[in-house]
């Protein structure tokens, strides 16, 4: 059982992350497993380096293993407190520390920690780590962006599970609408088609920022209350890396359904979707991150996800026309991004457009051409970039601005004071 749990753990360092392990009398077996060695007696530090240069060290101290013993068992022995031996075994322990206090490696080590501190923060004294942080925001935003690329980094399955998702979406999309063509049939399918799209990109976003953020907020707390950064500089960077996600999912995205689906066949109408798309991912992760915030933990966020998206949802285009919306719901219909996002879609596919109408089929020619279907939905040709692209980048400003200040409540939040009643 221990050998499986040292095996697995080595496995985790050797993917550039740091564990710490304390064990109980391994055996030489495991012993062997391990990188590095930190030895405490009575309080002091007996030894700490590679594994491999503890022997050496306890035989220049006089206190050489034996042949065929278990060097573990060794250490532990040689700095154990015997009941009885008490003083000469404290002896032996201030000898070993005290050689290992004078030892050339551990001055190697301690230049490395000054080196590393003085490169990281441009200080030399390892205790101004302890202290609030009075570094620039370009310092802090770097720490923050360094920190966060190395969690994307050392979790790969992250990455590997949202080009999946992205994969199979599309695909779906794409043969659910095969081929849809220019017939009155098309009309619908393609209405729906793109719905879906903007559907499936919105609750794509929010699922995982709802997720991703709440599992980050006790250390974003505790750091923020120690001064080492503050909330901009946290959202800056993951808002930033979270770009390549947006720019290259969503491209793979929308090139696999409107390929697969046959959507309208120009470069200017790939391009205008997949700056639709594009839009629609930027807005979604705004807004996952504004659940996220509001919520403070992973279950309550998807809870809320379903009461934050139906009532957008709802007034998108799709199941209500435009014209139709009672008066009362107005907010809503202008603060849905499934609305401008749907119209531009429509316009985009629609304006200009061939409709066929086979005579001979008992389909009715209700549309003789993509503007009659943007008259249904009444949609104005003109209204694709302004004012529906310039409506969500200002919705996006606005739920980014909402998730910092909800952030910055959350981190400043005092803790409740313990009870100290006693019956």
């Amino acid at each position: 059982m221990a050998r499986n749990i040292v095996k697995l753990i080595g496995k985790l360092a050797k993917a550039n992350r740091t564990i710490l392990c304390t064990i109980h009398q391994p055996t030489s077996e495991v012993f062997a497993m391990f990188d590095h060695l930190y030895l405490v007696a009575e309080g002091r530090c007996a030894y700490t380096g590679p594994c491999s240069d503890a022997l050496q060290f306890f035989k220049s101290v006089n206190y050489p293993c034996p042949g065929n013993f278990n060097p573990a068992d060794h250490y532990i022995f040689t700095l154990a407190i015997a009941p009885g031996e008490e003083e000469e075994c404290r002896a032996r322990v201030d000898e070993i520390t005290d050689a290992f206090s004078k030892s050339t490696q551990l001055d190697a080590i301690r230049k490395e920690i000054a080196s590393i501190v003085k490169e990281q923060q441009g200080v030399s004294d390892v205790k101004t780590k302890l202290e609030k942080s009075t570094s620039e925001l370009s310092k802090q935003l770097a720490a923050n962006f360094t920190r966060s690329w190395k969690n994307i980094t050392r979790n790969p399955g992250y990455t590997r599970i949202r080009i999946v998702q992205s994969l199979v979406i599309a695909f779906l999309g794409g043969l659910a609408y095969l081929n849809l063509g220019n017939s009155q049939e098309s009309v619908q399918d393609k209405s729906g088609l793109l719905f879906f799209l903007v559907t499936s990109i919105t609750f794509s976003n929010i699922g995982i920022q709802g997720q991703a953020v709440p599992a980050d907020l006790p250390i974003i707390k505790r750091e923020y209350r120690n001064g080492m950064y503050g909330v901009l500089s946290f959202f800056i960077p993951r808002f930033i890396l979270e770009f390549p996600y947006i720019i290259v999912l969503t491209l793979l995205q929308w090139l696999i359904i409107w390929g697969i689906a046959g959507l309208r066949r120009s470069v200017e109408n790939f391009f205008i979707g997949y700056v639709v798309s594009l839009a629609v991912s930027v807005i979604s992760t705004t807004v996952g991150y504004f659940v996220a915030t509001a919520a403070g933990d992973p279950i309550i966020a998807a809870a809320m996800t379903p009461l934050m998206i139906l009532p957008f949802f709802l007034f998108g285009g799709l199941y209500q026309n435009e014209a139709t919306t009672p008066y009362y719901f107005y907010p809503v219909k202008y603060a849905s991004w499934f609305r401008y996002s749907y119209g531009m879609l429509l316009i985009n596919e629609f304006q200009d457009s061939e409709i066929t109408c086979d005579k001979e089929s008992q389909t009715q020619c209700v549309f003789k051409d993509g503007n009659q279907v943007l008259n249904y939905y009444h949609l104005d040709a003109n209204d694709t970039w302004f004012p529906n692209l310039f409506a969500i980048l200002v919705m996006s400003v606005g739920y980014l601005a909402l998730s910092i200040l909800f952030m910055w409540l959350r981190v400043r939040e005092k803790r409740k004071p313990i009870n100290d009643k006693t019956s």
